[in-house]
C-alpha cells in the first residue's frame, strides 16, 4: 500500500494506492475491496485490538472504555460508483450520525473490534451530535472514468483485470466533535495513523477481521507547516503594486468620463409653450 498525505492548512488529504486485480460482486459487499483509516483518540488507545479496551460488546461504553477511543474511516466500495464523491451528506447529517447511506464511506469510532459504532451512535443506540466529516472517492486503473460512470455500468470494468486501486479522502484538520469520536490533526506535530485493506482472496468473501494492514503498529504522520518562498513574496508584492496602479488609473478615467457627461448634459432651459399644444 502506498500512502501519501498532504494538507492546505484547513483540510488534510489522503491518497492510498494498492495493487490488485479488479474484484466486483454487486450481490456480496464482502466480495469487493474495502479500505479503512484509524487514528488514536484516547491516551490509552492501542493499535492492536482497535483501541484495546478489554470489555466485551455487552459491557463496553464511554465509561468502562474511557481512554481507548480510536477514530475510524471505513469505505466499502460495494455501493459507491467509481469517480463519485461520497461521505458526509445532508440526509445523514440531519440524523446526527457518521453513517453514509449512499456510498458506505462511514465516519466511526471504536474501543475494540467488538465495540465499533458510527459517530453519534453508541451501545444504547443513537445519541445524536455526530457527523460524517470525511469525503472520498475510489477507482481502479483499468477503468475509464473520463466519461462519467453511472450505476448501469456496474461492474464498471472487467473483473480480474490486473491494475491498481486508488482511494482519495479529505477531512478538515479540526472538526466540531464534542463526543470525543474524531481525531484532531495538528500542524507541526507527529501524529499516529493506521491503514487497512480488505480484499476477496480466491473469490471468497472476506470477514471483518480478515484484512491486510499497512504495518504492524502505528505509522508516524507529521503534518509539516507550510512556508512561502522569497520569490513568491516578491512576485506577490509586484503584482499587488501593479494592480493598485491599474485601479487608480481606472478611477481617474471614470471620474473624467463622469465630469464630461455632466458638462455635456447642461443644456439651456426651454419652457414649454402650452398654447402650441
Amino acid at each position: 500500500m502506498k500512502i501519501k498525505v498532504a494538507h492546505d492548512g484547513q483540510e488534510v488529504f489522503f491518497l492510498l494506492q494498492i495493487p490488485g486485480a479488479y474484484a466486483y460482486n454487486n450481490e456480496d459487499p464482502h466480495n469487493m475491496a474495502s479500505v479503512a483509516l484509524m487514528f488514536p483518540i484516547g491516551d490509552d488507545a492501542t493499535y492492536h485490538n482497535m483501541g484495546g479496551c478489554p470489555e466485551s460488546s455487552g459491557t463496553c461504553n464511554s465509561t468502562s472504555c474511557l481512554g481507548h477511543e480510536v477514530d475510524l474511516m471505513h469505505f466499502e466500495v460495494n455501493k459507491a460508483i467509481p469517480g463519485r464523491l461520497y461521505g458526509g451528506n445532508i440526509f445523514d447529517s440531519i440524523n446526527g450520525t457518521g453513517k453514509d447511506s449512499f456510498g458506505n464511506l462511514n465516519d466511526g469510532y471504536a474501543w475494540n473490534p467488538h465495540c465499533r459504532y458510527f459517530d453519534g451512535n453508541g451501545p444504547t443506540g443513537a445519541t445524536g451530535g455526530g457527523a460524517n466529516d470525511w469525503r472520498g472517492s475510489w477507482t481502479h486503473s483499468t477503468m475509464d472514468t473520463s466519461y462519467g460512470l453511472v450505476a448501469i455500468d456496474s461492474p464498471y470494468g472487467k473483473v480480474d483485470s490486473t491494475g491498481t486501486y486508488t482511494f482519495e479522502f479529505a477531512r478538515s484538520l479540526r472538526t466540531n466533535d464534542v463526543l470525543q469520536q474524531d481525531f484532531q490533526f495538528t500542524i507541526g506535530q507527529t501524529q499516529r495513523m493506521a491503514a487497512a485493506f480488505w480484499y476477496p482472496v480466491n473469490g471468497g468473501s472476506w470477514q471483518p477481521y480478515d484484512h491486510y494492514s499497512a504495518t504492524c503498529d502505528w505509522l508516524p504522520l507529521e503534518l509539516l507547516p507550510g512556508a512561502i518562498s522569497k520569490s513568491e513574496i516578491k512576485t506577490g508584492t509586484a503584482f499587488g503594486t501593479f494592480s493598485l496602479l491599474v485601479s487608480l488609473a481606472s478611477l481617474a478615467v471614470a471620474v473624467a468620463v463622469a465630469w464630461w457627461v455632466r458638462q455635456s448634459s447642461k443644456n439651456s432651459f426651454v419652457p414649454i409653450n402650452t398654447t402650441q399644444l
